[in-house]
């Protein structure tokens, strides 16, 4: 497959993975230049009517650039083979990862968790649920990030006879309780999966594991929830009892919304970059690992080879037998295993639950409302606007715009002309201005100052100045500033000051200097290319108490040394290195002396 062109224009140049519904590969365009990512739909999904226009009314909200979900720009045909096209992820499968290196470090599996939850906020924030979160639909960015793939494509499966038994095996591991029962995916159960990808980081196991499907989907249900730090001594017991949380049985045992779950992993993930103990209610002492979960016992007899089928997963299934004797006459006359008509039947009776589930919903939902343009207006505007139709409005995001002034709307979603529910969200992208801005000049101004200048620039300024010894100019008055005046700089540069301080200063705070606010250190590690024969590119990025960043990029050979200097907020930062983009190790670091 690889080499062939789709619709003229998409050279397919690499398979990256094979799903159960979709090929995806990496393909060029032709015309610009560009790569892009494009799945191929599989037989006989690809000439199933139904299965084809629900698909492509379930990705239109996902055309939207966004760090967090990956962008499907749209369906095409191309000699009766239809294909996703969108974006090409840089990084890998997070299946994948787990698979090569799991168990992973507290602090790699927390921060993982982190992007894989703020994709859940930006998603759940504009009304929509991903339905299918699991380590087959996560892509684990270069940068340390992580963006959700396929999200809420999972409506699109009820309109084959073939797709959900197709995609079982893989949702399965993932799937809350209430879903296997067959409830609609929802924000709770969204959060579930993130659990369990939480769990597979930290043990580098699925918390259920069945013989089949339905056996795993029966653990989920009926096994206790087991624990990550009995797998794991090093889970501190606050994560671990976050973990036994997102997996309870009932969605009202979880976190309300996902918006709390990612605030409590960034309190976590903030509490061990700056060496401080993880909370948790749990009155186990602390540093005693949590005892292993016992071994659930056997959910079904039908998977030890005897004949009962599973209750719960198919209540009815025992009345449409035949007695025992004249099923065994059956089954040697059809060859045919018992547990896979089983399994059939499930399907069968699952599915009829599906549609009946989702036609009474259909029939009680709201009803639609047109989604007017919010463009160049306020927030405020909007939010009256949205009260009279009967929806909400909340702000997404910020983003540059040449065209639309700072703090009005760039765009909604979903957009102008589509349809929402009443009591529905709309989700609204707002400007931050031009990106590129001239860099005023601020030497001689005390921060105060500085800030109420940069502010009206919409320009974000570092909270923590710098002090330069200094006899002449008044102490706490900037005399340097990155970058310098009359550049031209994007806005999400951050500024950086230094402030003039007298010798003898000492702790005392000079005007504009905050005791809050994270101090700047001189560091200077020193790296060595160790665990390879070839000359890799290594990446290493600092994490401290600003936001992440590449400190350096560059190919190096084996055994080669790398010294760096660099300043970094706190008094201990942490690197983290890859080799080829793929992450090796990360390393806590000390400062050597505080700048002054």
């Amino acid at each position: 497959m690889v080499g062939r062109t789709i619709a003229v224009r998409y050279e397919l140049t690499a398979s990256i993975a094979d799903g159960p519904i979709f090929d995806f590969y990496a393909a060029k365009d032709r015309l610009t230049g560009r790569v892009y990512g494009i799945r191929l739909i599989k037989e006989p999904f690809n000439s199933q009517g139904p299965f084809i226009s629900a698909l492509a009314k379930q990705i239109a909200p996902l055309a939207e650039n966004s760090p967090y979900i990956e962008r499907i720009d749209e369906l095409i045909e191309s000699d009766g083979t239809h294909a996703l096209i969108g974006e090409l992820p840089k990084g890998s499968l997070l299946q994948e990862r787990i698979k090569r290196f799991a168990p992973f470090s507290v602090a790699v599996a927390l921060s993982t968790a982190v992007a894989v939850c703020e994709g859940l906020v930006h998603l759940h924030r504009s009304g929509l649920v991903h339905g299918d979160v699991g380590a087959h639909n996560v892509v684990a960015t270069h940068e340390g990030g992580a963006k959700l793939q396929l999200a809420g494509v999972w409506r699109t499966y009820a309109t084959s006879d073939r797709a959900g038994l197709a995609v079982l095996p893989q949702m399965a591991p993932y799937l809350a309780p209430e879903v296997g029962a067959g409830a609609a995916p929802s924000v709770q159960s969204d959060l579930y999966s993130l659990g369990v990808i939480l769990f597979q980081l930290l043990t580098g196991r699925l918390p259920y594991q069945g013989e089949t499907p339905i056996a795993t989907i029966q653990k989920h249900t009926h096994s206790p929830v087991p624990s990550a730090r009995g797998l794991n001594p090093s889970v501190p017991a606050g994560v671990d009892k976050l973990i036994q949380t997102l997996l309870a049985k009932k969605p009202s045992e979880r976190p309300v919304t996902s918006e709390d779950c990612l605030g409590e992993l960034r309190k976590m993930e903030d509490a061990l970059r700056f060496g401080r103990s993880i909370p948790t209610k749990s009155d186990a002492p602390k540093g005693t690992p949590a005892p292993p979960a016992p071994e659930p016992k056997p959910v079904s007899k039908r998977l030890k080879g005897q004949d009962q089928a599973p209750k719960d997963v198919a209540p009815k299934m025992s009345a449409i037998r035949d007695a025992k004797e004249d099923r065994k006459r059956r089954t040697k006359e059809r060859d045919v295993p018992v547990w896979f008509l089983g399994f059939a039947l499930f399907m069968v009776v699952a599915g009829v639950g599906a549609v009946m589930a989702w036609w009474l919903y259909t029939i009680q939902k709201p009803r639609l409302v047109e989604v007017p343009s919010f463009t160049n207006q306020s927030y405020e505007e909007a939010k009256a606007t949205g009260k009279k139709l009967g929806f909400q409005v909340r702000i997404l995001s910020k983003e540059p715009n040449d065209k639309v002034e700072i703090e009005k709307i760039v765009r909604s979603l979903p957009a102008a002309g589509e349809e929402v529910r009443e009591g529905g969200n709309v989700g609204l992208v707002l400007s931050t201005g031009p990106r590129i801005v001239t860099m005023p000049n601020l030497k001689g101004l005390t921060m105060d100052q500085a800030r109420i200048v940069l502010s009206r620039l919409n320009i974000t300024l570092s909270d923590s100045p710098v002090r330069a010894i200094d006899n002449v100019n008044p102490p706490g008055s900037i005399v340097k500033q990155l970058p310098e005046a009359t550049k031209r700089i994007d806005r999400a540069v951050q500024v950086r000051l230094w402030i003039a301080a007298p010798p003898g200063a000492g702790n005392e705070l000079l005007p504009g200097e905050s005791s809050e606010g994270p101090k700047a250190f001189a560091y200077a590690p020193v790296f060595q290319v160790d665990g390879t024969t070839k000359n890799v590119r290594v990446k290493i990025m600092v994490l401290d108490e600003k936001d992440p960043r590449t400190i350096f990029d560059e190919r190096r050979g084996p055994g080669e040394k790398i010294p760096l200097r660099f300043v970094g907020f706190g008094e201990k930062v942490t690197c983290r290195v890859y080799y080829d983009e793929e992450f090796v190790f990360e390393k806590e670091i000390e400062p050597n002396y505080q700048p002054q």
